[in-house]
């Protein structure tokens, strides 16, 4: 039913290589041919890769020749023949050895662990096999970790190693394994820490779980996600005995092998993932009938555990109850069985006999190729031995994917492997696979094919709303689903559907979930209007536009609303005291706000230089160039003063830089400069430019472009003269216009709710006031009587319709008159507030 090899060393001579048949009473019968000299010295290891059926001993130890030979097993006889590339030699280094030997499922990778004391020549060296060659791929140093032992996962996907740690905490390194090249690549995060002391014996099971013993010989369980170790609560599970090897029965049982002992542990596997525990067995340990129990393998069938006896040279043969893990002693051969002048048992193999012939296997053609999906098609041929198949598929020869398996039965022609059906995978995209089959005779495997998955579609996109709406800028928020490719995504924003700006364009990944798009932050917007906007996302099959949507942003600061309610409020200043006072139109005029702000020989500047839609209370010192503003936003509990200007300035603030706040400027009639320092950076900063005469000019600074900025703009009452530069131009370019008489007094406003300025003059002769809309751009006015001679216009949004009201303070009775736009001028509303020497507030836009 298999075969016995086992590596026996000499001490200077050469190594020797023993070999018995396993029946199925358990008993052992000598090979013909063997014992025979490896030609390598040193002790070692002993290693059957069962996908090739391929037998290795690696010849080391500290006096080792540090060589590897290898071997094709005849499974019907038990007999060894030299493979082409063997023996192979592995790198050297002073004061170690190679300790370790392990082989991926596939028998293609093999990898080897130098072991030794002296930090800078450990390493881990991997080769890459195939049926004539053995070429070293990886040669990687492992300090402070000693590689006594390793194991690959049963995917072949990663490797772990690990054994004596040289005064550190690290325990053991783990490597992701390109199988179609055999080059190593270490973990994140490894070398790794779970627990403290050496380890050895690394085995890995079907789950993922990786099972090590520690030098005070206690057993350790991991579970593992994407090749990364996690100990298992319980670690470290106890063990009364010293422990030299372990190995993994696949019933679920965790087997260990005692030098001093001279008998084998047998513990449980209960549970799973992190609740894995380790419990012994009825009987365990059991007595193992020779010396120094040294190592341990199980049959084929796992009916029988063999036990070689390194200090008493003999072997022990179990019977192994796969149900209670008891073993029963059926065999212990004669001490000295292996002679009398070699020192001592290395390791030992077991190879199952087989007379069957492996499969024949041919990997068809993909169909059904989708977007995500395919179908992988093949056959194979059982060669009269009950036959398993499956596909193995991925991004690379690496595969690292399989289908389920599939019975084929044990006839003698070939049969189509279904359960080719694959989903998930990556669309646009190459997909290696091949079809592998497997029975008593060995796994045979396909050639490799290859198809490509359809293109990616664009990318699916969804405009969302906006959020944190201010005055002047607003957060554009959307998602986008990559549909499978690179794809990057941004917003066009602006105030029609041609957009015409956009956000910073941000990168999405290739997943296929929607992703939210970020980098939708946009400022320098204006107030009280419209904006659309919409996200876009493109990758490799096109550009997907969202839905338009749209947003409206806040209210722009109301000439003189001092409460905040989007209405003007009749409001005076009282030079004599320095005192405000504001007729709330939120209480219907019932009530009112007083602050004492200013002296008699202060200007007023009233505006809204905090940015929370209130007017503050602000005076400009000639004598000084001090402005200071009192705060709405603190309920008018601090203030801020800046010095801006000289004394024969004339003092015009508004929002000259668009961030929704007044700042601070003037007029310097001497050379029609205009000097505007710039709240947007905390009046660290400001900008002049040249626009006007000097005394002939007056300055009356809008937004007349309509760009949420402020204008600099004068009226030359000897021409009517109205010049208007650009900010939406960054003032390259102006208009001017001319309206009104010598004798008429300026009053420019958003009279027609466009969002623009109009030029507007009041005529105290007639108390006519005539207004040239920019709504027509500048092509047709209108006109209303509304005022006496004596009468101070004072025009603002008194009825919050979004248009100027023709209004005038009388000072002879300080009555107020409105005369209401939102009613088409046919009513108006009168109030009695301020004295003769008041100043009525009229800040202009």
């Amino acid at each position: 039913m298999g075969y016995v090899y086992t590596l026996v060393t000499t001490g200077p001579g050469t190594n020797i290589l023993f070999g018995a048949a396993l029946d199925t009473n358990g008993t052992l019968t000598n090979l013909a041919g063997f014992p025979f000299p490896t030609g390598g010295t040193g002790g070692g290891r002993v290693m059957y890769d069962a996908a090739n059926k391929r037998l290795y001993a690696l010849n080391s130890g500290t006096s080792g020749s540090n060589t590897v030979n290898a071997w094709s097993v005849n499974t019907a006889t038990g007999a060894l023949t030299a493979m082409p590339f063997s023996p192979f030699f592995l790198p050297t280094g002073p004061f170690t050895f190679f300790r370790s030997m392990c082989a991926n499922p596939s028998g293609s990778v093999l990898v080897f662990g130098r072991e030794g004391v002296y930090p800078g020549f450990l390493n881990v060296a991997s080769f890459l096999i195939t049926a004539t060659t053995a070429t070293q791929v990886s040669f990687l140093g492992t300090d402070p970790i000693s590689p006594a032992s390793c194991t690959f996962s049963q995917n072949g996907a990663f490797l772990y190693t690990g054994g004596i740690h040289l005064n550190s905490t690290v325990n053991f390194r783990g490597y992701s394994v390109n199988q179609s090249t055999g080059v190593l690549t270490e973990l994140p995060g490894s070398p790794f820490t779970t627990y403290l002391g050496d380890a050895y014996g690394y085995r890995a099971d079907s789950s993922g779980r990786l099972f090590a013993f520690k030098a005070n010989n206690d057993g350790l369980v991991f579970t593992t996600s994407a090749g990364i170790p996690a100990a298992v609560p319980g670690n470290p599970f106890p063990n009364a005995q010293s422990v030299s090897s372990m190995l993994l029965h696949p019933s679920g049982y965790y087997l260990t092998t005692s030098l001093d002992g001279n008998n084998i542990g047998v513990f449980r596997i209960n549970g799973s993932g992190s609740a894995t525990t380790l419990s012994p067995v009825a009987g365990s340990p059991f007595a193992n009938g020779g010396l120094g129990s040294l190592v341990s393998v199980v049959d084929g069938t796992g009916n029988f555990l063999v036990t070689a006896n390194s200090h008493s040279r003999n072997t022990t043969v179990f019977g192994f109850d796969q149900v209670t893990g008891a073993l029963t002693q059926l065999l212990v051969t004669p001490p000295n069985s292996f002679g009398t002048n070699y020192l001592t048992i290395s390791d030992l193999a077991f190879a199952p006999a087989s007379t069957a012939t492996p499969p024949t296997v041919v990997t068809g053609s993909a169909s059904g190729i989708g977007t995500n999906s395919a179908t992988v098609n093949g056959t194979a041929n059982p060669n009269g031995s009950a036959t398993n198949a499956n596909f193995e598929y991925g991004l690379t020869t690496g595969y690292g994917n399989t289908t389920p398996v599939q019975s084929l039965g044990s006839g003698n022609s070939p049969v189509s492997i279904g359960g080719g059906g694959v989903t998930g995978l990556a669309c646009g995209s190459v997909y290696h696979f091949r079809a592998t089959a497997t029975n008593a005779g060995g796994t045979s495997v396909g050639s490799d094919a290859t198809f490509t998955t359809a293109a990616c579609p664009p990318p699916t996109v969804v405009t969302g709303i906006a959020t944190g709406i201010s005055r002047t800028g607003a957060t554009l928020n959307g998602t986008a689903n990559p549909n499978g490719a690179a794809t990057t995504a941004y917003f066009e924003y602006g105030r029609t559907v041609s957009y015409g700006t956009t956000t910073p364009v941000q990168t999405l990944g290739a997943g296929n979930s929607g992703v939210a798009i970020g980098g939708g932050s946009i400022t320098g917007l204006i107030c009280n209007t419209l904006y659309h906007f919409r996200a876009v996302a493109t990758n490799t099959s096109g550009t997907t536009n969202g839905a338009d949507a749209t947003l409206t942003t806040v209210r722009c600061a109301i000439t003189s609303d001092f409460d905040g309610d989007g209405k003007a409020d009749p409001t005076v200043y009282r030079p004599s005291t320095g005192g405000w006072f504001a007729l709330q139109s939120s209480t219907n005029y019932s009530s009112s706000l007083a602050f004492s702000w200013g002296l008699s020989t202060d200007t007023p500047v009233p505006g809204d230089y905090d940015g929370d839609g209130k007017i503050d209370p602000a005076i400009f010192r000639p004598s000084t160039g001090l402005w200071a503003i009192l705060k709405s936003s603190t309920n008018y509990t601090t203030s801020t003063a800046v010095s801006w200007g000289l004394s024969t300035d004339v003092p015009v603030p508004g929002d000259f830089d668009g961030d929704g706040k007044a700042d601070p400027t003037v007029f310097r009639a001497s050379t029609g400069g205009w000097f505007i320092l710039k709240s947007s950076t905390n009046y660290t900063t400001s900008f002049g430019v040249s626009w006007g005469l000097s005394t002939a000019d007056t300055p009356l600074p809008a937004d007349y472009d309509g760009d949420g900025k402020a204008d600099p703009a004068i009226y030359r009452p000897s021409t009517g003269l109205w010049a208007i530069l650009n900010s939406s131009t960054n003032y390259t370019t102006s208009s001017a216009v001319s309206w009104g008489l010598s004798t008429d007094v300026a009053v420019p406003g958003d009279y027609d709710g466009d969002g623009k300025a109009d030029p507007t003059v009041f005529r105290p002769s007639t108390g006519g006031w005539f207004v040239l809309t920019s709504s027509t751009n500048y092509t047709s006015s209108f006109g209303v009587s509304w005022g006496l001679s004596t009468d101070v216009p004072a025009p603002a949004d008194f009825d919050g319709d979004g248009k100027f009201d023709p209004a005038v303070f009388g000072p002879s009775t300080g009555g107020w008159h409105i005369l209401k736009s939102s009613t088409n001028y046919t009513t108006s509303a009168s109030f009695s507030w301020g004295l003769g020497t008041d100043t009525p507030l009229y800040q202009r836009p």
